[in-house]
């Protein structure tokens, strides 16, 4: 996804679930995804264990949920891979890595006609 695409998918209303969402504040696995409401963007946080995170209502798995946009995965390096993989599974038509995260999935995703980001912050962008 270029820099272009990035903009105009930033600027009109998803539906964006947040894998790895934290129900800490001061993470940026939760601060982003409270910009990105305030933006508005409809929050769908994915946790295994938490039912809620904040006032969100929490989901334990990415299929639980219909009608998704777009995937920011927040999870550790070693669980990313993982994370993309279902995402690519469930046909997420953006899959996003947040600002100092890369796997080497790009091509895996974008095969199946899917866009991807990663090292980038939608705070940023």
């Amino acid at each position: 996804m270029d820099d272009a695409e990035l903009s105009s998918f930033l600027k009109h209303r998803q539906k964006l679930a947040i894998m790895g969402m934290s129900p800490d504040p001061s993470l940026p696995s939760h601060s982003i995804p409270k910009f990105l409401e305030e933006k508005g963007h409809e929050i769908i946080p994915i946790h295994p264990i938490l039912p809620h995170i904040g006032h969100w209502k929490s989901y334990r798995k990415l299929d639980e949920v219909d009608g998704i946009s777009g995937v920011l995965i927040y999870f550790s390096p070693r669980n990313v891979d993982r994370a993309v993989q279902e995402a690519i599974n469930l046909k997420i038509p953006v899959v996003w890595l947040p600002l100092g995260v890369t796997n080497g999935l790009k091509e895996q995703v974008e095969a199946q006609g899917l866009s991807y980001v990663e090292d980038k912050c939608p705070k940023i962008e």
